[in-house]
């Protein structure tokens, strides 16, 4: 007679079965989930189910670094650092000790690495924009990301791999919050250590400043400077970009509207867009041109990005040089012919044909074999462009496309490891490899970027 446990492994076996023959996922994606289903319906237990994959500490480091990515990928960790970079201010010892203290709490639940990973942008953007040496802040992130692992048991490979060693030796396992009073005493000494101390032995050079677009504004006149401006209130409406004439007056490039009324943003703005009063623009060129330009049309300079600050970070926007190859389809055409802008949503900055380089009138001069486009836009609409073939791009740059309509399904994976972890019901390897496997099912993230 059959038993309880007979038909429920039976119905595994069969549904296994079933999902080889109509490939609705890959036959490894099954594998994963027999192998995680059996534990978690108590037919097996955590070691024997992961018992081809050397240990249960290995399977939990693997499951940790698959819920981070997936924290990652869907840009919620994005979320948690900007409100943090902004109410730090301009005070140093405050953006150490918001950053590196988030940075620590995050670390307790995912990989140092990335931990420490998602607040690089947003932190490097706010010293430049003080004028504080990025190390400064960036060490102690670090170091409080290495010591935030300790906050938890998941958060640190060494911990997990010495309790997976507790049970051959007759020894209780450690629970998930076991070390924290450890973890929460060393974050604090850390913390207290780079804010009492930290402005004696860190670094005192410099800020960047805005690396790239220095390193263009040394070649080219118009890629000097980036700045926010607010359109004023009493602003009168009604003409459009390029009816205002701003490139060929002030050899200013408008690269991005937010419609005040709208709430939208609009990048690589259409020259037939109009701006309204309380609209915010994003503009580039050499930073005195900026300024004459602000002040004859009642417009206010702000410190930093603020409306545009996630959008057009350096890893999100950016400056590259791209080149017009032999038989492009480019090639003895103007961009207005091609309705560049539009069609690729990027900005042209200037153009460099041997050793002219053209700032104006650059929608009607004709393209010709090597001649070199300075481009501005966001890194998406680059990748855009280099795939469609009609420019061959000098700059490398590195697109990670998000996957922001996934954040609530990422979430919703995370929170279900933690309580199968919290409740003491399953092993640490088979809770968080369910986590690990809903990032999957869930299209978080594919099975190929989870290996």
């Amino acid at each position: 007679m059959l038993t309880p446990e007979m038909i429920t492994v039976m119905a595994v076996l069969v549904a296994a079965v079933f999902l080889f023959i109509v490939e609705w996922v890959r036959v490894d994606v099954v594998a994963i989930i027999v192998m995680v289903t059996l534990p978690l319906l108590g037919l097996v237990s955590g070691e024997e189910a992961f018992m081809g994959l050397s240990s249960n500490a290995v399977v939990s480091i693997i499951a940790v670094i698959i819920i981070g990515s997936g924290l990652d990928r869907t840009g919620i960790m994005n979320k948690v650092a900007k409100p943090i970079t902004r109410l730090a201010g301009n005070s140093e010892s405050r953006l150490i000790t918001l950053v590196s203290a988030t940075v620590a709490v995050i670390s307790s639940f995912m990989q140092n690495i990335g931990a420490v990973a998602l607040f690089l942008p947003a932190t490097q953007r706010v010293c430049n924009r003080v004028n504080i040496s990025p190390s400064r802040v960036l060490i102690p992130m670090g170091f409080l990301g290495i010591i935030g692992g300790c906050l938890t048991l998941v958060g640190s490979s060494p911990l997990i791999l010495l309790n997976d060693l507790l049970l051959p030796m007759g020894l209780k396992p450690f629970g998930m919050f076991y070390v924290t009073p450890i973890g929460i005493a060393l974050v604090v000494a850390a913390l207290a250590y780079f804010v009492l101390f930290g402005r004696f032995i860190l670094p005192k050079r410099g800020g960047a400043g805005g690396r790239q677009l220095v390193d263009f504004g040394k070649i080219y006149y118009t890629a000097d400077a980036l700045h926010e401006l607010k359109v004023p209130s009493d602003f009168k409406s009604g003409a459009t970009l390029e009816e205002m004439n701003i490139r060929a007056q002030y050899l200013v490039t408008v690269v991005a509207v937010a419609k005040h009324k709208e709430e939208r943003k609009y990048f690589a703005p259409s020259r037939k867009i109009s701006l309204s009063p309380n609209d915010d623009i994003a503009v580039l060129g050499p930073k005195e041109n900026i300024m004459r330009f602000a002040e004859d049309f009642g417009m206010k300079v702000k410190e930093g990005l603020e409306v545009f600050e996630e959008e057009l970070s350096p890893g999100s926007a950016g400056m590259v040089e791209a080149i017009v190859p032999p038989r492009s389809e480019i090639e003895g055409k103007s961009l207005r012919e091609m309705h560049f802008r539009e069609k690729y949503q990027v900005n042209p900055i200037a153009i460099r044909r041997r050793d002219k380089i053209f700032y104006g009138g650059l929608s009607d001069i004709v393209l010709q074999s090597g001649d070199i486009l300075l481009l501005q836009g966001l890194l998406e609409k680059f990748s855009i462009l280099k795939d469609s073939g009609v420019l061959t791009f000098i700059t490398p740059f590195e697109v990670e496309v998000m996957k922001t309509h996934k954040a609530k399904a990422a979430l919703i994976c995370f929170a279900v490891a933690i309580v199968l972890v919290l409740s003491g019901k399953f092993k640490l390897s088979v809770a968080l490899m369910t986590g690990a496997l809903g990032m999957i099912l869930t299209g978080v993230l594919t099975i190929d970027e989870a290996y």
